[in-house]
């Protein structure tokens, strides 16, 4: 099994820091000229970006909604930050463009003291310093909508390496904006030099990439209702494992704080050297009948069978009220034996109840089995991919004993990764089993194709970059590093 040390000489541990530097760009707001007219609701916020060699061009969709029972007539204004120009504004009136203007410092500032004056809206302090764009909106439909589409262009600055972007999502509401706006953003960033640790402290979004010097960047779905400000980092690097660190002291006579990233090739078609050990454990309860879980349960491990390389091995497991194994040990990948795998999935049918501890206790046996068999051989990475929708309700259903049971079983070679299908799951079981092995927890929402997130996540964890790390920091004392135990890299 592969372990790295990673040694670094430094003066303190970041529990968290986010440096602000840069440019922000912003959401516009929108507001009526006469103050008895209520304002324009902003329903909908579309940004779509390109980053390319670390110059960002951003545009903004923005739809206003009228709720008064009249034709309105308001002004939008947008906070333009210092560097960034405007390079396209889309707002068309009776079929044709309409024209914007922008406010030099003095009367931006002017005009920014007004508005706040209107509104009384905190957030609004973020648009002190810039200068502002300013539109006549005239006539806004009664209760119909107004899109508007404004793009500029900027220069993204490092920070120790980092180039920061940028959004000031909350400084556009306004105080009588009840419902956050529906908000969805995608980002395509391009370099010369390969992409690593893209990465926000603000919001849990997904990256994929297409190459190693091109990333997409996506909010996750649990984000598309959220107004707080969006933040992203990223650096490149041309290193196999790439270690890059932001640190911060507020003086010198301060304690100091540092983050500590550690970035895997993204290149898809890498491949480890390292062989490894599998064991697929799927819930057959009755519940996984319902929204076709079954059938594509089936698919996703068919799939994850069929892509293990010569050199691995892996067994089957498959649990309802009891529990069955493809094979009593480990198999090789062979062609023989994954047909014969691809066949006994095929069988599956659900029925019962959910036997979870049972289940684990059975991947546990073959892992205990094996290490009698193999005393004495280097110990190699055991992945363990369990998948249920459900509670268990069989065996032991008490998740602190089952916690515990795999706390004390679960060694140092064994990982296991944990599926939550559905909302009728305890997350905190699946999480604290995931834990307990230095892995990690998934969950996947009612009606979504399990085969897609499935594939995508064996795609993953069947490349081992960095296994068993440690963390050493030789002439300087640390205290509160999290995580205490570092996670591995796939």
């Amino acid at each position: 099994m592969v372990t790295h040390h990673i040694t670094a000489r430094l003066i303190a541990l970041l529990l968290f820091v986010v440096v602000h530097c840069g440019v922000s760009l912003a959401i516009g707001i929108v507001i009526p000229r006469a103050p008895t007219d209520a304002p324009p609701v902003l329903t909908d916020i579309d940004v779509k970006g390109t980053i390319d060699n670390n110059i960002a061009k951003t545009r903004i969709t923005q739809v206003y909604t009228n709720p008064n029972p009249r034709a309105v007539e308001a002004d939008f204004y947008f906070p333009v930050p210092k560097g960034a120009n405007i390079t396209d504004f889309v707002l068309y009136m009776d079929g044709k463009p309409v024209r914007g203007e922008v406010l030099d410092k003095d009367e931006a500032h002017k005009t920014y003291r007004d508005i706040v004056r209107k509104l009384k809206d905190p957030g609004l302090i973020e648009w002190a310093d810039k200068d502002l764009f300013r539109v006549r909106i005239f006539p806004i439909p009664a209760n119909g909508d107004q899109k508007l589409e404004i793009e500029l262009t900027q220069p993204l600055s490092a920070d120790q390496g980092y180039f920061q972007y940028n959004l000031l999502l909350n400084s556009g509401r306004h105080p009588a904006e009840k419902v956050p706006a529906q908000l969805s953003l995608a980002l395509e960033i391009n370099g010369q030099s390969p992409l690593r640790n893209v990465f926000s402290p603000t919001h849990k979004i997904n990256t994929s990439t297409s190459s190693t010097k091109t990333v997409h960047v996506t909010l996750d779905e649990q984000n598309l209702a959220e107004r707080e400000n969006f933040v992203l980092f990223y650096e490149t690097s041309g290193e196999d494992v790439s270690l890059s660190m932001l640190a911060h002291r507020d003086d010198a006579a301060s304690e100091g704080y540092f983050s500590l990233r550690i970035s895997p090739p993204w290149d898809e078609t890498a491949a480890t050297t390292q062989s490894a050990d599998y064991i697929f454990v799927i819930d057959s309860s009755g519940s996984m009948t319902a929204d076709d879980k079954m059938e594509q349960a089936r698919k996703a491990l068919q799939y994850c069978v069929k892509t293990l390389s010569p050199a691995d091995r892996f067994n089957l497991i498959r649990f309802s009220s009891s529990v069955d194994q493809f094979r009593t040990e480990l198999q090789p990948a062979d062609k023989a034996t994954i047909a014969a795998a691809d066949q006994w999935i095929a069988q599956l049918q659900a029925h019962g109840g959910t036997n979870i501890s049972g289940a684990l206790a059975s991947a546990l046996e073959l892992v205990k089995k094996d290490d009698q068999s193999t005393a004495g051989k280097e110990a190699r990475l055991m992945t363990i991919v369990f998948l249920t929708d459900g509670l268990p309700t069989v065996g032991e259903t008490s998740a602190d004993k089952i916690i515990k049971t795999v706390s004390n079983e679960a060694g140092d070679r064994t990982r296991i990764f944990t599926f939550g299908l559905g909302n009728d799951v305890n997350t905190r079981l699946l999480d604290s089993i995931a834990e307990k092995s230095s892995a990690a927890s998934d969950y996947i929402a009612p009606e979504t194709d399990l085969e897609v997130p499935i594939s995508r996540f064996f795609d993953k964890v069947s490349r081992q970059a960095l296994v068993n790390a440690k963390l050493e920091i030789p002439g300087a004392e640390v205290s509160e590093v999290f995580p205490p135990e570092l996670p591995d890299l796939f």
